[in-house]
């Protein structure tokens, strides 16, 4: 028997050694991780509101350097979030910000800090994506993507963030497969998201859908959108929803539902005072308003979608779009001074937003993305293939091993616990048997009260022998049984003496003392029922365990009950003795 044990048991340690060994690397990775993570997050809380010139104290950097593993990623942390309060700050690309990014790159360079470099990648590359600078963003996001491909997805903290800026610089290249893949992945994080962050993570999904022409998946994006965007009560987002909801039916010709979805749009971003998302709402309402000729009101949401874009010089590349609309408007009109007029600012504006990010810049970033991804492909397959090769061999054994071991140990402990099962099943079923057995014998016997001194003496017995099953059931392998079925403890309970078992034995007990108990009561109105049972039992010769097991009580309290009745009785209590036993 012992060696049938043994084998499985040396089998399953084997197969545990070799789960652990294989995964001690991934616990290592989410172990560093989930410490960065933690730090990420408790510095964003700690900051959330705070001016840039409270954080530069020396005080709260200090607070800051304070690490329980010793290193700078706090620090990291910090210069990182730095640079994002003063980007918002500043509103524009400026050296400040730059300095605090390159800053805790620096840092977790020198230290090997994996996880919060990728961080600091992504969180600097998205700084120069915010303010249109796509060339800068491009070495950065490509450096954190090509990190997380060879370290693994073990390394991204803040997911639901990171993925969420790597889709959205992709798109903005028009590598809308790659943006859907980030965002998928960012989605797929996305449960730690409020309704608001997920909201407009959905919506973004949904915008590079439509971009790559799946317009019922994008609407399926945009309206779970709308509805996360309605729940957190994110009235812009929920206007920006309702824009890209109107872009889909302008794209299937359907012009009056485009308009009134736009006009809902423009209210919503009017109201939160949402000045860019105005803008955008503007120039695709004169879109539409073109599409249905309506070229007067379409000239006039132009101009006031344009009197916002010439005041931000990031938003050159919309001041173009807005044009190239205005270009139309006069060719349709036939205005050769004003289209003459137009094509002048035209070129000039290509000029410029070709060092920001223009059509041109773009196609030359998207070209540029697309070449490095194959060269690292080529990389890989040259260097990689013999390894690769090797370790799926050796991972797929691993995995049959595995499986096949956890197979015959699993079949193992499933019969042994079947064959517990049955064992305490029977052990119930001949226990139950037993008591029916003793309350048989008793209805056949009239219930006279020497039938009734045997059946209570057997009833102890029951019960002593049900006491030591369900403690040795306990300090067994089969100790989940007892707990989770409780069968043995119902019979247990049932030996206990109820309200109808007592009046039966009562009937029994007073045709044997006929006056006992009424001239007990009579000369000592003092006592209770309860102390009527202890009597009446004491009087018939049981034991305090006895009684103490047929009351379902300790025998600490059947003691006390006896000590109770004398101190109640003081004086009384030789006669009380004299009436109970004569």
């Amino acid at each position: 028997m012992r060696h049938n044990i043994f084998l499985p048991n040396l089998f399953l340690f084997f197969v545990v050694t070799v789960v652990l060994f294989s995964c001690n690397g991934s616990y290592d990775k989410r172990k560093e991780a989930d410490y960065s993570e933690a730090l990420v997050r408790s510095l964003l809380l700690r900051t959330q509101g705070l001016r840039l010139d409270t954080l530069e104290t020396e005080q709260f950097i200090k607070s800051v350097i304070k690490s329980k593993q010793g290193d700078s990623s706090g620090l990291v942390a910090y210069y990182g979030i730095l640079g994002n309060i003063s980007a918002k700050q500043y509103d524009r690309l400026n050296p400040r910000s730059e300095s605090y990014y390159q800053h805790a790159l620096e840092l977790a360079n020198r230290e090997d800090l994996r996880v919060m470099k990728i961080w600091s990648l992504v969180n600097y590359a998205y700084y120069f994506y915010t303010f249109r600078q796509t060339e800068r963003a491009l070495p950065l996001f490509m450096e954190a993507t090509f990190l997380i491909d060879t370290l693994g997805e073990d390394y991204v903290i803040l997911p639901e963030d990171t993925f969420r800026k790597l889709g959205f610089f992709f798109g903005n290249l028009g590598n809308y497969e790659d943006a859907i893949y980030y965002l998928g992945k960012g989605d797929r994080y996305a449960t730690i998201l409020a309704p608001r962050e997920r909201g407009a993570l959905l919506d973004n999904l949904g915008q590079y859908h439509l971009y790559n022409r799946d317009t019922t998946i994008a609407l399926n994006y945009f309206l779970e959108a709308e509805s996360l965007a309605l729940k957190a009560k994110d009235y812009v987002r929920y206007g920006k929803v309702l824009g890209n909801i109107a872009l889909v039916h302008l794209g299937r010709g359907n012009y009056e539902q485009a308009l009134a979805l736009v006009n809902r749009d423009l209210r919503y971003s009017e109201a939160a005072n949402s000045v860019q998302n105005t803008m955008y709402a503007q120039v695709l309402k004169a879109k539409i308003l073109l599409k249905m000729d309506s070229v007067t009101a379409a000239s006039e949401m132009l101009r006031r979608a344009e009197l916002y874009a010439n005041s931000k010089i990031y938003l050159k590349t919309d001041v173009l779009r807005i044009n190239r609309l205005k270009l139309d408007i006069a060719l349709r009109k036939k205005d050769e001074g004003q289209e003459l007029l137009i094509r002048r600012k035209l070129e000039l504006l290509e000029g410029l937003v070709t060092d920001l990010d223009g059509e041109r810049t773009l196609l030359q970033n998207k070209w540029q993305v697309d070449k490095e991804k194959k060269e690292k492909a080529l990389l890989e397959a040259e260097s990689g293939y013999q390894v690769e090769r090797y370790r799926r061999v050796i991972l797929s054994t691993l995995v049959v091993m595995v499986a096949l071991g956890l197979f015959i140990v699993l079949s193992y402990f499933k019969r042994l616990s079947k064959a517990r099962e049955l064992k305490y099943e029977k052990t119930v079923v001949e226990l139950q048997l037993k008591k029916i057995s003793v309350d048989k014998k008793l209805s056949m016997a009239n219930e006279t009260l020497e039938s009734y001194k045997e059946y209570l003496a057997e009833k102890n017995r029951q019960i002593d022998n049900l006491q030591r099953t369900i403690h040795r059931i306990n300090d067994s392998e089969s100790h989940y049984l007892e707990r989770e079925k409780g069968l043995l403890q119902e019979i247990l309970d049932s030996h206990l003496l109820t309200e109808e078992n007592w009046a039966s034995f009562r009937r029994s007990f007073d045709a044997h003392y006929p006056m006992f108990y009424l001239n007990l009561k009579r000369d000592f109105p003092e006592l209770t029922d309860s102390n009527m049972r202890y009597i009446i039992l004491t009087k018939l010769g049981l034991s305090v365990v006895e009684i103490s097991n047929l009351l379902g009580i300790s025998t600490e309290s059947v003691k006390k009950s006896r000590q109770r009745l004398k101190k109640k009785m003081g004086d009384r209590f030789r006669e009380f003795e004299q009436a109970i036993y004569q």
